[in-house]
Formats: C-alpha cells, sequence, structure tokens
C-alpha cells in the first residue's frame, strides 16, 4: 500500500510543480498590486560636515519611517537599498539639535512611495568641536632583561618618538603621551631593533596617523675599567679663600658596555667638593660630586671623604 501511494504522489510530478508555482505568482502578483503601510529602518546620512569640526556624541545609525504604497515599490526598495535619511550640516559649527523631517528621506526617483512620518528618533543632537591635529609623545612599555654578562646601553629609543593624532579638542587635551603594547624580551644579547604597535585611543574620535613604532635597545657586553689619580678640586671657592683637599685624589671603577666604555679617558671624569656645602657643614670629612659619561655606573670610590684644609686668606 505504501508503495502504491508513494507511486501516485509522484505521478505527474512536473505538471504539479508548475501548477504549484503558478498559484503562488498569481497569489504575489495580487497581494503585491495591493497598497500597504509599512515601518522600517533607513540608514541616517551626515552630509558637508566641515573639515574643521568633528561630532564627538553618539548619533544614532538609522531612522525608522512609515511608507504607504504597492507592495510591489516596497518590495522593490527594500531588495535595492536605495533609501536613505540625509542630514545636513551645512554652516553647521556648533552643537545643534533637529527636528526630523520627511522631507530629508531620500528614496529612489522612480519610487511611488509616500512618506507618512518618522516613526523614531523624532529629534537628534550633534555635538561638535573642533577638529584639532596634535603631537603626542610616545613611551617604551617594554621591559628588557639582558643576558649574563651584558647591559642595556641608554634608554630604550623610538623612532618616531612622537606621533601626529587628529581629533576632538577636548579629547586630545586628555591625551598626555601614549604607550607601546607592552612586551618582556628576556635573555637578550644582541641590539634590538623591532616595530611595535601602539595602545591606540578606545575613542573612535580620535585617529593616529600611525599606529607603530620603531622599537631601538643598545646591547652591548658588560665590563669594568679602573681609574685611578682623579684629581678632587673645590668649586664655588671665594677669590680670598685658598684650600687644598686631602688626599687630593681618589680612584673608582666605572662598569657599562664595552663600546660606551673603552673611549672614556680618566680626564672625561669629573670629582670636586661644593664649598658651600662644606662651609654649611659641621663635618670633618666630606664626600665628593662625581660626574660621569652617560651610559655607565660608578663602584668603587676610594677614598670616599676628603678633609678641606683651610691656609691663610689672601
Amino acid at each position: 500500500m505504501k508503495i502504491l501511494f508513494d507511486k501516485k504522489i509522484l505521478k505527474n510530478i512536473r505538471t504539479k510543480i508548475v501548477v504549484i508555482s503558478l498559484a503562488i505568482f498569481i497569489w504575489f502578483f495580487v497581494e503585491t498590486s495591493n497598497n500597504y503601510k509599512y515601518s522600517f529602518k533607513i540608514p541616517l546620512v551626515i552630509n558637508n560636515l566641515t573639515t574643521e569640526a568633528i561630532i564627538i556624541n553618539e548619533v544614532p545609525e538609522y531612522v525608522r519611517i512609515t511608507v504607504w504604497g504597492k507592495g510591489s515599490d516596497i518590495l522593490s526598495m527594500i531588495l535595492t537599498k536605495k533609501f536613505q535619511y540625509n542630514l545636513d550640516l551645512t554652516n553647521i559649527h556648533e552643537s545643534t539639535s533637529f527636528n526630523l523631517s520627511t522631507k530629508n528621506v531620500r528614496l529612489p526617483r522612480a519610487s511611488n512611495l509616500e512618506i507618512l512620518n518618522i516613526v523614531k528618533p523624532d529629534s537628534i543632537h550633534i555635538q561638535i568641536e573642533k577638529r584639532i591635529t596634535k603631537k603626542i609623545p610616545v613611551l617604551p612599555n617594554v621591559v628588557i632583561e639582558t643576558y649574563a654578562g651584558y647591559t642595556l646601553v641608554d634608554d630604550i629609543k623610538l623612532e618616531p618618538d612622537s606621533v601626529t593624532a587628529i581629533g576632538a579638542l577636548s579629547l586630545l587635551d586628555t591625551i598626555i603621551s601614549l604607550k607601546t603594547e607592552p612586551m618582556s624580551l628576556k635573555n637578550v644579547k644582541r641590539d634590538i631593533k623591532k616595530t611595535v604597535n601602539l595602545q591606540v585611543p578606545k575613542s573612535d574620535k580620535v585617529q593616529l596617523l600611525r599606529k607603530e613604532v620603531l622599537l631601538l635597545a643598545d646591547i652591548q657586553k658588560l665590563i669594568e675599567v679602573s681609574f685611578s689619580g682623579i684629581p678632587v678640586t673645590v668649586i664655588n671657592t671665594p677669590d680670598n679663600v685658598d684650600l687644598s683637599v686631602i688626599p687630593s685624589s681618589l680612584s673608582l671603577t666605572l662598569i657599562g658596555g664595552v663600546d660606551k666604555l673603552l673611549p672614556i679617558k680618566p680626564e672625561d671624569i669629573l670629582a670636586y667638593i661644593d664649598y658651600n656645602k662644606v662651609i654649611a657643614s659641621d663635618n670633618e670629612f666630606h664626600l665628593a660630586y662625581i660626574d660621569k659619561p652617560d651610559g655607565v655606573r660608578i663602584e668603587d670610590v676610594e677614598p670616599k671623604r676628603f678633609k678641606i684644609i683651610f691656609k691663610k686668606s689672601r
């Protein structure tokens, strides 16, 4: 029985498909020939905003409208999507509120639809600010751990060290600096030259003209060099005061990168005592200040304190 039933259904299947399709077409033709009231969303498009201004508040992406017309026209408009609400900001330089009007709805020219009303929103507030350009410094957000026996010479450098941002005045005023994305490098024993991304501001009202910079780090083999016989002088001494320092020199060790340290000569190191601090102190012995080239550190200073002997005034 089941086999016979299936055969009856399959008999003249092509004819049945044609009949059903024709019935659907006739129904569709009749239905789309009728008039309907239909509500749907159309895109909101902002036109003619001056390049010197920027909108800083959230503006709706769509406007819901109601139309009246034949079903075929409504269906055609939905399929082609050639419709929008135009919000014209010509000669608008400050924050303004707009009451939405059906006359600003743009439909295809051949459309016979009647726009009944704006459903929502009935008004839109546009908050406008001056658009400015600002150079913002970039700071490295990088941790570098060198391999044993190596050191980072000088500070990490970024090229460029600042980037240009364009956006609303009130927003850019709050941005003092930008950082690179976090990065941790370990067991480093070679120079670093690497492109890194910036942490981009979250606001879409701020645009960076570039979103990456070049990170440079000078990694050198660590060495130490000892210097002796560095003269200790006294600065800010009045013309009528004669004095001497005991002992008159010191020894020290400098530690740093090989390329940084090897060119240093004893005369590049200055050791001195400030006369004004000697007079203001009750101590018999005084510390010496040491000026050294950048990128190296001082160790093992001997002696650490010095005695000032005053002679007869001139």
